[in-house]
């Protein structure tokens, strides 16, 4: 389980100066990317949900688009899905993954 919060100072120095703002186009492809995420790593909702310390319908809730995360979890869904968070918005869902 992941503990904690992030300052927004520390989602910005991680991610740097090029650091992209969400946009509404953005915010309408989470719900998809969250799930496809969380299908590649073989988890249900309630699995992801506990390694990220939120309540399975929280979870539910934002893949069906009916509730959008606060930025601040970002890099803490990433790091669950084990991928950049950048990826949770990017047009295609492996837009934004590195290889290697």
């Amino acid at each position: 389980m992941l503990h904690g919060r992030m300052s927004a100072s520390t989602i910005m120095e991680q991610c740097g100066k090029s650091c992209p703002t969400t946009n509404a186009a953005q915010a309408a492809r989470f719900p998809g990317n969250l799930a496809y995420w969380r299908l590649q790593q073989h988890l249900s909702q309630k699995q992801a949900a506990d390694k990220l310390g939120v309540a399975k319908s929280t979870w539910s809730q934002w893949e069906s688009g009916k509730r959008t995360p606060s930025i601040f979890y970002l890099p803490l869904l990433g790091a669950v899905l084990k991928v950049p968070w950048c990826a949770l918005l990017s047009p295609e869902p492996t837009d934004c993954v590195r290889d290697g």
